[in-house]
Order: structure tokens, then sequence, then C-alpha cells
């Protein structure tokens, strides 16, 4: 079955990739600049939307836009439990030579992150003085970490527990032409965030 996929600004028209893609056989990719993706939904001209934000025509309660699945918290914890797989957010890069000229900065940047996260997430667990502006907040982050993360660490860094989701990434970045070859979790990090230590 042949593929076909538009890119454009969800909301805007006009984005363009800077990457160097090579499509897998039977995947054609066509750039717009004159339309948004949200406007050639409305108009008909595509199927269905993937991006990383509703279009505003969505949160804005416009009919003629749903959800592929409505249920879409309940698919994606059973998703989880099937694959182990949780999607990564972000990721930190350091430039190449700022990385050479100071090869501690990487592990001292993985630190400093896990205390910011650390910090982060008390906060949301704390009912006393509140975080999250909706009844429940906290109950709702409390489930949240039991259904994802059972009694491990919320979030954790680093490739070990995360090896399921970054082994994940990679395969689809080969099979779908955005790398040249299948990397390994091991290239793409730096190796001072490969171990770690306790002081």
């Amino acid at each position: 079955m042949a593929l076909t996929w538009f890119q454009s600004g969800v909301n805007d028209p006009g984005r363009q990739e800077t990457a160097q893609i090579r499509l897998p056989e039977g995947v054609k990719l066509t750039f717009c600049t004159d339309r948004s993706l949200t406007k050639m939904l409305i108009d008909g001209d595509l199927d269905a939307v993937i991006s990383a934000h509703a279009p505003h025509l969505f949160e804005d309660g416009d009919p003629r836009i749903v959800r592929l699945i409505p249920d879409y918290r309940d698919a994606e914890e059973r998703y989880y439990r099937a694959t182990g797989i949780f999607p990564i957010m972000h990721t930190v890069a350091i430039r190449r030579d700022v990385y050479e000229r100071n090869r501690w900065i990487a592990r001292n940047l993985m630190t400093a992150f896990e205390e910011a996260k650390r910090r982060s997430f008390r906060r949301l667990l704390d009912v006393t003085a509140s975080h999250l502006a909706i009844p429940w907040g906290n109950v709702y982050a409390e489930r949240a970490e039991k259904i994802v993360f059972g009694d491990g660490e919320p979030w954790p860094y680093g490739i070990e527990p995360n090896r399921t989701t970054i082994d994940a990434f990679l395969r689809f970045c080969y099979e779908q032409g955005v790398t040249a070859r299948h990397l390994k979790a091991e290239e793409i990090f730096a190796k001072e965030t490969q171990r770690s230590f306790k002081v």
C-alpha cells in the first residue's frame, strides 16, 4: 500500500524540513507551503493529521475535527503495558566543540536535570500547596506515577531505564529513513552519561 504524507505547519502553512530524509519505498512526501495541515483537513484533502499539538480549531471545539481514538488515555496505557515504550519528549544536546573541551559538562548537566526533576515531581505531589490548578491534580500525578513507572523513578533519565523506548525510537528512525543506518543508544549519548555513581 502506498502512503502519501503532507508536511506543513499545523495551524500555519510553510513548515520547512531541514533534515535529509531517505524515505522507504512506497512512501511519498509532499511539502505544502500554501495551506496548513488543519486547512487541508477541513477542506477534505487529508484523512488525518499527526502533530505534537492539537489544531487550534479542535481546541476551540470545532465539530469537524475529532480525535481518532476518543479514549486515548486508556489506549496509551494499554500500549505502554504491552510494549514498555513510554515516548520521550525531549533530549538535551551539547554542541560538539563545547563537549570536547569540557567532557565533564555532560555528567554535570545530567545531574542538574535529575535534581530539578526530583524537586519538580515532589512539588507536583504536594497536597498542602498544590501546583496543579485542577481538582485532584496530585491524585492524577500519583496515578500516572503508579501506572507508568510502578515503583520506579518517574521519568527516568539515562539509557538503561529507557532502553526499550530508545531502541524502538532508533529502529523507527532507520526504518523511516531518518537515519542512514540503525544506530545504537550508546552511539548517541555522551559516554559520561552512560554510568552513574553515588557520593
